[in-house]
């Protein structure tokens, strides 16, 4: 028995170390691939330093920070790590009203936030800096039947507390988080012989993000669950994205997303989004707001019912942390 425990020990360890690294082989290939081995990520113009993008806000528009506070200490403004765009269990602000493949019609939203506890080290990212912060996050990420009278058929609920440390385009994040799901009390009343499961995840995870350019993000990330039910031991998350990398005026810019998720439980099965559309950045605020198409195939997002295949197509908003 304590050989079998040690063994299994050693694969989850190897299993939680082996995926970032992957995903920082990837980025290192890519940034060759395109002849850019000398390539800055944060060496921005004197003329705007959060504007490096083909989408040049206006030099009117001051730097982030500057127009809200401080950029570190206790209570800081904005966050380092930003959550994956198409990451549909992140913290955030979002609603997408979607068809799915069995002809129903749902909303499914998030009403979450994120922000940082203690930070040391500038918001905005520049050639050669470092930064390390502590930040908490949570949300609620339910399921409304629009053809149902509205009734609430799922909740997921989610809490966290990730570290994360940026070193030049490396930006790399560690901690815990809680995640348990619960039907609806409609969709039980509904559905009297449905089998209930007590789904729940408490986890470490271990990610690790490179920046091909200020504005695409590669990144790669996996968790081990340590006290669980119904869910299995490993997952793994990667993608690649474009989004705004600084305030961009009325106007935005174009963002698109493509984001994997594998789970044990489901034989590392899982699900893939992709995510298309515009976003905007103020010079006010450390959040971004998102409009656009979302598809998703997989397993479905709503936990109680993880082991039921989705494939959807709709529309989102999304306000970023």
């Amino acid at each position: 028995m304590n050989h079998w425990f040690t063994n299994r020990s050693q694969t989850l360890v190897k299993h939680l170390v082996w995926t970032p690294v992957w995903a920082c082989v990837l980025a290192l290939s890519s940034t060759l691939a395109i002849g850019q081995s000398n390539f800055d990520p944060y060496a921005y113009s004197s003329q705007n330093s959060l504007s490096p993008s083909p989408y040049p806000a206006s030099p009117s528009y001051p730097p982030i920070a500057s127009s809200i506070g401080a950029t570190d200490g206790w209570l800081p403004v904005g966050t380092i790590f930003r959550e994956y765009l198409a990451d549909e269990k992140a913290s955030r602000m979002s609603g997408h009203l979607l068809s799915s493949t069995s002809g129903r019609t749902f909303l499914d939203g998030t009403l979450g936030s994120k922000f940082a506890l203690f930070r040391r080290g500038p918001l905005e990212p520049h050639s050669g800096n470092q930064a390390f912060e502590v930040a908490v996050e949570g949300s609620a990420q339910l399921r409304i039947d629009l053809e149902n009278q509205g009734d609430v058929q799922a909740v997921d609920f989610r809490l966290g507390l990730p570290l994360a440390y940026r070193f030049g385009a490396w930006n790399t994040r560690f901690g815990y988080y809680h995640l348990s799901s619960h039907l609806g009390d409609e969709f039980l009343l509904e559905n009297p012989t449905f089998e209930r499961l007590n789904y729940s995840r408490d986890a470490l995870f271990l990610g690790l993000a490179y920046s091909l350019t200020p504005n695409h993000r590669l990144y790669g990330e996996s968790s081990v669950g340590v006290v669980r039910e119904v869910s299995g031991p490993l997952d793994f998350k990667f993608g690649i994205e474009r989004a705004p990398a600084g305030v961009t005026g009325p106007r935005g810019e174009p963002f698109w997303a493509l984001h994997g998720h594998l789970r044990e439980e489901v034989d590392f099965g899982g699900h893939f989004t992709a995510q298309a559309g515009w976003a905007w950045q103020g010079p006010t605020t450390p959040g971004q707001l998102r409009v656009g198409l979302h598809y998703f195939n997989g397993k479905s997002l709503q936990y109680s019912f993880f082991n039921e295949h989705e494939q959807q197509l709709g529309l989102g908003i999304w306000y970023d942390y």
